[in-house]
């Protein structure tokens, strides 16, 4: 009898061992399924100013589209990724995209800002469904600065401020020659 016992608790141990490796392995090929796509941005996104909004000659705002290039380099279709493009103060634009398997797609943004200096952008992107967990193969940021070039910024000039010199000008010399003849 005593052999008949020792041989079923070494059947159970075994049974518990076998079952739990079972599990591990089976968690692991699960695992495995959430880095089937692998979503990255390609270079620096870009821009270009697509609209100047002007009042009394002075720049007061501008409009650009913005490029950024996604690539998934897995091997399967991504799920739905969220991208959100953010300035500084917080303010947000939102879109949502999927990736085929090897596919580069540019998603563009309209972004308008009445920021007439350079203004740093951020861009994340990363599942739309919450319950996913984060990693690197499904989420990232990039910063970028939009950069204002020479001769954009609006003038710093106090209106009327030339008016004035003008008439200074003119009275001063006018007193001079007054003076002298």
């Amino acid at each position: 009898m005593g052999n008949i016992k020792s041989k079923f608790c070494a059947l159970v141990l075994y049974t518990i061992t076998l079952s739990t490796l079972l599990i591990f392995a089976l968690a692991e090929i699960c695992n495995a399924d959430d880095d089937t796509y692998k979503i990255s941005i390609i270079d620096e996104p870009t821009y270009k100013i697509t609209n100047t909004i002007e009042k009394n000659g002075r720049i007061i705002g501008m409009s650009y589209q913005i490029n950024i290039i996604f690539t998934n380099t897995g091997y399967q279709k991504s799920g739905e990724i969220e991208v959100n493009l953010t300035d500084q103060e917080g303010f947000v634009l939102i879109q949502r995209t999927y990736l085929n398997a090897g596919e580069t797609k540019t998603i563009i943004f309209n972004w308008s800002t009445i920021n007439i200096k350079n203004q740093k952008l951020i861009v994340n992107y990363y599942p739309s469904n919450l319950d996913i967990p984060l990693d690197n193969f499904n989420s990232g940021q990039k910063i970028f600065t939009i950069k204002i070039a020479d001769g954009s910024m609006p003038s710093t000039s106090t209106p009327g401020f030339e008016i004035i010199l003008l008439i200074t000008a003119t009275l001063f010399v006018s007193y001079l020659l007054k003076r002298n003849g």
